[in-house]
């Protein structure tokens, strides 16, 4: 499963915590000059064999999990959280 974000996902939920689970590869990279945006209003977590986050922002207004098991690209990337951050990653 790859799950591919073109251009703007906002996660708000009213309850404490949000979250994205996939088997597959998260794609949050830049498409045609446009950066990928993954953002939630609280906190959330990202668990994912892998995530393509180049050039994408992945922020949280709260706390932010992101876990991958196969690997974490963020170059020119941002990965952001108002309290906590915690990544865990294969590189």
């Amino acid at each position: 499963m790859r799950l591919r974000y073109c251009y703007h996902l906002q996660i708000e939920r009213r309850c404490r915590q949000s979250g994205v689970t996939t088997t597959g590869t998260i794609d949050n990279s830049a498409l045609n000059g446009v950066a990928g945006e993954i953002q939630a209003a609280g906190s959330a977590s990202l668990i994912s064999a892998s995530l393509n986050n180049h050039q994408g922002h992945l922020s949280a207004g709260n706390t932010l999990t992101v876990t991958t098991v196969q690997g974490l690209d963020n170059s020119q990337g941002l990965i952001a959280a108002n309290q906590q951050l915690a990544v865990l990653a294969a590189n």
